[in-house]
């Protein structure tokens, strides 16, 4: 790079012209090579190589060694310099300008333009020493490195510290290891051991500090300590030595990268020399860029041809103002085109021209922003395929990609070397780069000339932003790789999981892998190795936990099916025991229910609590009604809250002679009580119930047969065997006739009134639109019976018709027209009454013999029977009239008059017997 003086070199010796250009000739003629491809192979211009064939020119020892790689000589050219034949002879043919590469300490010589930047640095040092140390912040490529190498250092050698008892100058750059670097350097430096500094570290960073003594120390790059070390705890104790030096006598001077700047405030023991104790470095102005475009030029003896400062200041973006106090002018050099500037002089003094700098020559290197790139691309395009694949594997190396982007890596050269498939042919790649300026080389190291080439190179940008995830995954596994390797390839630090996913699908690709490297690729197949191991380890442990599990779900699932038959066994005996007790207590009860109910009662509670079958149920609400009836209250029955088309009950427990006519057929009474029709010789008396006033008398109506009136009274309908005679109740005349399949049997209105339903002789029932007088539909029946009672459910939907002679209920859908048989089987002997609960859901049905029975209409299932006093005689009493009262009540009329009244909430009416005292209703101890 271009920089300010210090001190003085020597020139390389050049051959005889004539001589030496007549070899050169005869060499590339031989291997068929024109002179233009060994201007790009050799990285000197066509026309330079033309003048020394021609002996216009000198073979320099820098021209003999890239022409001997060129042409593959051997070293013919540079031996034929070297032989002492009185040929050779000295001039100073040394490049005054580094190019990609930062000034060194014996490049002072070449150093100019930062005089005052290095005298005020050397006396930042001098006041920092003991207080802390001092930061040097730069932008990159603003010659920050050059100023450490070129212009302290080589102050510090000449004494420029005026200090007593100052130690030796001792320059590093951190690396991937800043402690084993700083150990090793002060070690290499001062009379103390390595291992005494790395003891007294170990105990503190202050005992370190003292066994250190007081040297001057340089730290270069001090950005690497975040970039290239992953340790942190090793750059935690770096930053405190580093710390503990320059509070404790030593001179400590960090040049960092202005980037990382933040980095730098993570660690408290940099934040006060941030604040207080930093050198900024700016860009160069335009003065200063004059001086160190001029100065090495003038000091290696070199002309300068007129015009082209001025090119190369315009091509820098600087401006020729020079208002300035003493020319010295303000304006600032843009960031990072100083490394560029110096690699365009570099290229421009191959192309010079009898000693002079021409404007020829620097249009010839592509200006400023295309020599390096020209550089590196005639260094790239000069290699063969297989070493272009090469040079891009060894440069992404020396490249290292984090979050903020990319910096330059400096590598060790046998660990480069050892990533390389072929190291002969990297060592080649490195040669022809070293010889392009773009790499620098030395006995260990390899690294980038300068980190300018990142951005000055289109095809490394293009390499990295290809790859940007692939490299920082190479990155991790490598470093991963050598930390395994220092610890003895410990098996805990191998990648697991989503890492070594992640890892092997990038190393996939042969070339990739090939590139990584014995350690790396070793660290992967182990990594892989292991993860197999443990998935094998983790497939037999899950079989046997599946074995395991397995057994113990047949072991629990054989226990709880056992445990479930003893449940089961255990709760089926309870069961049957209770439905024993049950049965004995039911039977008590209906064995005493006419001569004591009371006892009966008590009995019936005891079979309900026991288990409440049917058989309990029916024992406890016959004997409840029993029990009812024997309460001389007759207004208790009469008062009941029957249902709409209900009052039938009550009105014939009333009206002896209604009851009468009724059992005869000679009766009939609206749904809503409040009209009977009565039949007397050829005629038919309709009264009102409530003033017992005739309202209608209906003449020539048959003598026998039942009869229907409307729910409303004011259609009456008589039945003769044939037909169904409709009378108008208050017109006094008959309407119509209608009548069921095969004549008609009986008739009933539906609770609308609207539908009059005719039952024939067997075969099914007639259903009449009253209002219209049609025909609805015919519910067919294939089975011949004798119907004997017909019921309508509340809504209508539902008709259930009862056969004499046989125990069977027909349920008839009159919507859908489907039917199902209610078959109770407990007798042989028909229902002559049928009725529906007020939701539709029971219906209750009395035999001949006056028993009465109660089903769910939705399962077909029995619900109860009810065996009254009456229908316990030895001339049992049938039911007359039977209804549902609003609150679980059914009521039951029989021929001799008397009724019954039972409460269907057996669960409430067995609490009512155990805890509440209900008039003359015993209670009953139920614990």
């Amino acid at each position: 790079m271009v920089g300010g003086r210090t001190s003085a070199g020597r020139g390389e010796p050049a051959a005889e012209p004539e001589d030496a250009g007549r070899e050169l000739r005869r060499l590339r003629r031989e291997r068929g090579m024109s002179l233009a491809a060994l201007a790009r192979t050799a990285f000197y211009s066509k026309g330079h190589l033309s003048k020394v064939e021609n002996g216009e020119k000198p073979l320099t020892p820098a021209l003999a060694r890239a022409c001997d790689r060129a042409l593959d000589t051997g070293g013919l050219l540079e031996k034929a310099l070297a032989a002492p034949d009185g040929r050779g002879g000295p001039a100073d043919e040394t490049c005054p300008y580094r190019g990609l590469a930062s000034y060194g300490p014996d490049d002072a010589r070449w150093f100019f333009g930062r005089a005052r930047a290095t005298a005020a640095l050397v006396g930042r040092t001098v006041e920092s020493r003991g207080t802390g140390p001092l930061l040097v912040v730069a932008p990159s490529g603003a010659g920050k490195s050059s100023l450490l190498r070129a212009g302290l250092l080589p102050a510090l050698v000449r004494g420029a510290l005026p200090i007593e008892g100052a130690g030796p100058v001792v320059l590093l750059t951190p690396g991937e290891d800043p402690v084993a670097h700083l150990l090793s350097r002060l070690a290499g430096a001062t009379a103390v051991p390595r291992d005494v500094l790395a003891q007294a570290l170990g105990r503190s960073a202050a005992d370190f500090a003292d066994a250190a003594g007081r040297p001057v120390l340089v730290v270069d790059q001090f950005e690497e300590t975040f970039t290239l070390c992953r340790d942190t705890r090793e750059r935690r104790v770096f930053v405190r030595a580093l710390h503990a030096l320059a509070t404790r006598g030593a001179s400590v001077v960090l040049g960092v990268r202005a980037d990382f700047y933040g980095q730098c405030l993570a660690h408290p023991e940099l934040v006060a020399a941030l604040r207080d104790g930093h050198l900024p470095l700016g860009p160069m102005n335009l003065a200063q860029l004059r001086e160190a475009i001029t100065g090495p030029a003038r000091e290696a003896g070199l002309t300068i041809e007129p015009g082209l400062v001025e090119i190369l200041l315009r091509d820098a973006a600087m401006t020729t103002d020079t208002t300035g106090a003493a020319g010295d002018t303000a304006t600032p050099l843009r960031p990072g085109i100083l490394p560029l500037l110096s690699h365009a002089l570099l290229a421009t003094w191959q192309h010079r021209e009898n000693g002079a700098l021409t404007v020829a020559g620097y249009q010839l290197t592509g200006g400023i922003s295309g020599a390096v790139a020209a550089t590196a691309e005639r260094a790239y395009t000069g290699l063969s395929p297989q070493r272009q694949s090469a040079a891009r594997q060894l440069l992404l190396h020396l490249v290292q990609v984090n979050e903020t982007g990319e910096t330059g890596r400096r590598m060790e050269r046998h660990r480069l070397l050892e990533r390389a498939g072929d190291p002969g042919t990297a060592v080649a790649v490195l040669d022809a780069f070293a010889d392009a300026r773009l790499v620098t080389l030395d006995a260990d190291h390899v690294e980038l000339a300068h980190e300018a080439l990142l951005r000055a190179w289109p095809r490394l940008r293009e390499w990295i932003d290809e790859d940007r995830a692939g490299l920082r995954t190479r990155q991790a596994l490598l470093e991963a790789a050598e930390a395994w390797a220092r610890e003895d390839r410990d098996p805990g630090l191998l990648y697991r999981g989503t890492r070594l996913a992640v890892a092997r699908e990038w190393a996939a690709d042969p070339v990739r892998r090939a590139a990584l490297g014995q350690l790396a690729r070793e660290f992967l197949d182990g990594a892989a190795a292991q993860e197999a191991a443990e998935r094998q380890r983790e497939q037999r442990r899950t079989r046997r936990l599946r074995w395991l599990v397995a057994s113990l779900v047949v072991l629990l699932a054989l226990s709880l099916v056992t445990g479930g038959l003893a449940l089961r066994q255990n709760r089926a005996s309870e069961k049957q025991r209770r439905l024993v007790a049950s049965r004995e207590f039911a039977l008590q009860a209906e064995s005493m229910v006419e001569r004591d109910p009371q006892r009966a009662v008590e009995q019936a509670v005891e079979a309900y609590r026991a288990y409440p079958t049917v058989q309990a149920r029916s024992a406890l609400l016959t004997a409840d009604g029993e029990l009812r009836h024997r309460i001389p209250d007759m207004r208790a029955f009469e008062s009941s809250d029957f249902d709409d088309g209900g009052r039938l009950p009550a009105l014939l427990a009333a009206d002896r002679d209604l009851l009468d006519r009724y059992d005869r057929g000679d009766g009939a009474v609206s749904a809503d009580g409040r009209s009977v029709a009565v039949r007397r010789i050829a005629t038919v008396e309709v009264r009102d119930t409530a003033t017992r006033r005739t309202v209608a008398t209906l003449s020539r109506v048959a003598s026998v047969g039942p009869m229907a009136l409307s729910p409303d009274g004011r259609t009456l309908v008589t039945v003769d065997g044939r037909l169904a005679h409709v009378w108008d109740v208050n017109a006094r005349r008959e309407i119509t006739t209608v009548q069921g399949p095969h004549g008609s049997n009986a008739a009933l209105f539906s609770p609308n009134g609207r539908t009059l339903a005719v039952a024939g002789h067997g075969h099914g029932v007639a259903l009449w639109d009253v209002a219209r007088r049609r025909e609805l539909a015919t519910l067919e029946d294939s089975a011949s019976s004798s119907w004997a009672a017909m019921a309508f459910s509340p809504d209508g939907r539902t008709l259930a018709i009862s056969d004499f002679f046989t125990p069977s209920i027909r349920v008839w859908d009159t919507v859908a027209r489907r039917a199902t048989d209610i078959r109770p089987g407990d007798s042989p002997r028909g229902y002559t009454r049928l009725a529906f609960s007020p939701d539709g859901g029971t219906l209750a049905g009395a035999r001949a013999d006056g028993a009465v029975g109660a089903w769910d209409v939705r399962t077909r299932r029995k619900a109860l029977t009810l065996i009254g006093g009456p229908a316990r005689r030895r001339v049992p009493q049938p039911v007359l009239a039977l209804a549902f009262t609003r609150h679980d009540g059914l009521a039951a009329v029989y021929a001799s008059g008397e009724w019954r009244l039972w409460d269907l909430d057996a669960r409430g009416l067995e609490a009512s017997y155990c805890d509440l005292p209900l008039g003359p209703y015993p209670t009953f101890p139920c614990d």
